[in-house]
């Protein structure tokens, strides 16, 4: 039997491959084109994905998961809305590389949505109007992107980047800038996580959380985390509480008229825990770290932590008791305060039981811990550099004041004539320039301390 010869071999072989490689080429060519069923040209798409969302010109194309164009147009509200719609049990809508230009608030029509952006893509907000909604729809993920509200232009009333309720949700890695209103505001919010959001440059509050319902397991709670707000109007972060909400690692720096980070309770909130730790506070309009109670609101049990707060206009950590309300053991902890406008750790208006331990307050304007109400514990404090008093006691009763030192300041320890009954124990109230302890109630103990001149014993 004879055997082929190879160089004849070889030409089928060639020939073989050309028709297939023509083949590939004319399929590619056909199916390229705009109105194909499929794009090759777009390539590989993320597993799982619902439809893929992106712009050639001008003109949106929605891509279902079997590579079909199910919507196209020059609207890119419309042909994102159409997309979403068709999702009624839950999808994900990925967005490549590019500008959407919104002309209607987008409302999540259904449970279980995930929007993912590629690196560069940006929706815009394109119309007086608030750009995307909760629309009370649960376990919605949000991931990367950037939200653009175009404040210069769309400034008619208080627009917001998102808006409205939800319920195991989640936004991470995503930049929201420049609306009129806020860049986020989360009405009635139950374990909304927020992970390395920043929102910069928006009109009022950078993040707006309220949450609701008496919840005490913390799977519930509200977090803020990683994430950094810059240049808004009002405050950078905001809460209204009323069950555990945690701001954990966030920064927040020139933020607006009022406070880096306020904490606001208007319901009882006795064995809820509100946690503000580890975060970063630069150049509040009025407060570093405002936690306050009104309207029968009980903030208790709660802890602000191992912060930074430098150059707060007036006061850098402020527990406040508001018309109605009742603010009782807060710990303030590990706390660093530098050069606060008036105060740098306020625990006012009768405020009742709180923990003041272990904080650096430097160069306050005025007080380095100012104090009104009773049955606290200032404990273990280096408190240096205030214009007026180190520690100062107005309407206070009852407090331990121990082991602090008090150097530096214009005075150390100084109790007023409304305050009795206090203990104060252990301090070291070195370097002041006028007094080191002064006290005036009758009943105040003072024992084993040094007031810059003499022992006490």
């Amino acid at each position: 039997m004879k055997k082929p010869k190879v160089s004849k071999l070889r030409t089928a072989i060639v020939v073989q491959s050309f028709i297939i490689a023509l083949l590939v080429i004319s399929l590619a060519y056909v199916y390229g084109q705009t109105g194909g069923t499929f794009i090759i040209s777009e390539g590989i798409y993320p597993h799982g994905v619902s439809y893929t969302i992106w712009k050639e010109g001008t003109t949106y194309y929605a891509k279902n998961a079997y590579g079909n164009i199910d919507y196209s147009g020059t609207n890119a509200s419309e042909i994102i809305i159409s997309a979403w719609n068709t999702l009624t049990t839950g999808g994900i809508l990925y967005f490549k590389q590019g500008t959407y230009t919104i002309d209607v608030q987008l409302s999540i029509p259904y449970n279980d949505i995930q929007l993912t952006f590629e690196k560069g893509a940006i929706l815009e907000l394109g119309a007086n109007t608030n750009l995307l909604s909760f629309n009370e729809k649960e376990r919605i993920t949000i991931i990367s992107g950037e939200l653009d509200g175009k404040k210069a232009t769309y400034n008619s009333d208080n627009w917001n980047g998102i808006i409205g309720q939800t319920t195991d949700s989640r936004i991470k890695d995503l930049y929201i800038h420049d609306f009129n209103g806020n860049g986020i505001f989360v009405p009635n919010a139950t374990n909304l996580v927020l992970d390395s959001v920043i929102s910069k440059n928006n009109g009022n509050r950078g993040i707006y959380i309220t949450t609701t319902g008496a919840i005490a397991d913390e799977s519930d709670y509200c977090k803020i985390i990683n994430s950094h707000t810059e240049d808004n109007g009002l405050r950078g972060i905001s809460i209204s509480v009323s069950i555990g909400t945690i701001v954990q690692g966030s920064t927040s720096i020139n933020d607006g008229t009022s406070d880096g980070i306020h904490i606001e309770a208007n319901v009882d909130l006795d064995n809820i825990y509100v946690i503000v730790d580890s975060n970063i506070v630069v150049n509040s309009g009025r407060y570093g770290i405002n936690f306050v109670s009104y309207s029968s609101g009980i903030a208790s049990r709660s802890v602000i932590s191992n912060n930074i707060i430098v150059n707060s206009t007036e006061v850098g950590i402020r527990v406040y008791q508001g018309s109605g309300g009742l603010t009782e053991n807060v710990i303030v902890e590990g706390n660093q305060i530098y050069d606060s406008g008036t105060t740098g750790i306020s625990v006012y208006n009768y405020a009742s039981q709180s923990v003041i331990a272990n904080n650096i307050v430097k160069n306050s304007t005025t007080y380095g811990i100012a104090l009104r109400g009773d049955n606290h514990t200032i404990n273990g404090n280096n408190i240096i550099g205030s214009g007026s008093d180190g520690i100062y006691l107005d309407y206070a009763d009852y407090n331990t004041i121990v082991g602090n030192i008090v150097g530096e300041n214009a005075n150390g320890i100084v109790e007023t004539g409304t305050s009795d009954g206090n203990i104060i124990v252990a301090n070291n109230c070195r370097g002041n320039t006028g007094v080191g302890i002064s006290v005036s109630g009758a009943n105040t103990q003072v024992n084993l301390s040094w007031n810059g001149t003499i022992w006490i014993p």
